[in-house]
């Protein structure tokens, strides 16, 4: 019985001092997001592997010359280890000029498989978005990507992935072929509001790296469930998109 009772007393000493040095400590251990969604990929096609920062794992794919992810980023975290600032509420939103991220929504169930919406402030930033070795894809590196994949004739629809599963109906002539599984991760406006929260699975926006001529806006691409292509267009810095990353 005495034997009992100093163990115990040992436990409960030993477990009051391990509570104690976490207390203490500055340390945020993040698990990783597991997403196991299904029907995002080509099957017939072989993907590669890429952690980022927090330990999130992504599929990436060779198209042309270049590794591409092939799922959009979820780090909360630079790649030196910094914490991109979460905003949720739509003024403060509105009103950054540095670096945010958020979940769709809000609503971090979004982030599998949509991932997260990242402002162009995040994008440039010097302490790097995109994993050791990888960087957001330049308006250049797009232009490539398309002409890899036959030129601008259905470049969307080689991008989709396939189905109605994610993106809304007809989604017609998706194919998938070139591996990138483009899914539909809708935006948020510079205004802070996010875009068709009625209508999940309209369409997709990723950032690219580069500015506009007058480098008040810079470069994106749109994927949308009505069209075929690959759509380039110019959002203000202050939208959140999504964002794919490139090997160096």
């Amino acid at each position: 019985m005495r034997n009992l009772l100093v163990f115990g007393t040992l436990l409960f000493m030993f477990s009051c001092k391990k509570d104690n040095d976490s207390s203490n400590s500055n340390t945020v251990i993040e698990n990783p997001l597991v997403c196991n969604a299904t029907n995002v990929f080509n099957s017939s096609l072989t993907y590669g592997t890429l952690k980022d920062i927090n330990g999130n794992a992504y599929k990436t794919i060779q198209i042309g010359g270049k590794n591409w992810m092939a799922e959009n980023l979820k780090a909360t975290k630079y790649k030196n280890g910094n914490p991109i600032t979460n905003i949720t509420d739509k003024t403060q939103w509105a009103s950054t000029t540095t670096g945010a991220y958020c979940s769709y929504n809000n609503d971090p169930i979004n982030d599998c498989p949509y991932g997260k919406l990242y402002n162009w402030y995040a994008v440039a930033n010097s302490n790097g978005l995109c994993p050791t070795g990888w960087h957001v894809s330049t308006d250049a590196e797009w232009t490539d990507l398309v002409n890899d994949i036959g030129g601008s004739t259905n470049s969307g629809n080689k991008m989709k992935s396939e189905g109605t599963q994610y993106w809304l109906s007809p989604n017609q002539g998706a194919t998938n072929s070139s591996g990138f599984s483009g899914l539909p991760g809708n935006s948020r406006t510079l205004n802070g509001d996010f875009s068709s929260s009625s209508v999940r699975g309209s369409f997709g926006t990723w950032w690219s790296s580069t500015e506009t001529e007058t480098g008040a806006e810079a470069w994106d691409r749109v994927l949308r469930y009505d069209n075929s292509n690959l759509l380039r267009l110019s959002g203000n810095k202050a939208a959140g998109f999504t964002v794919r990353c490139v090997e160096d």
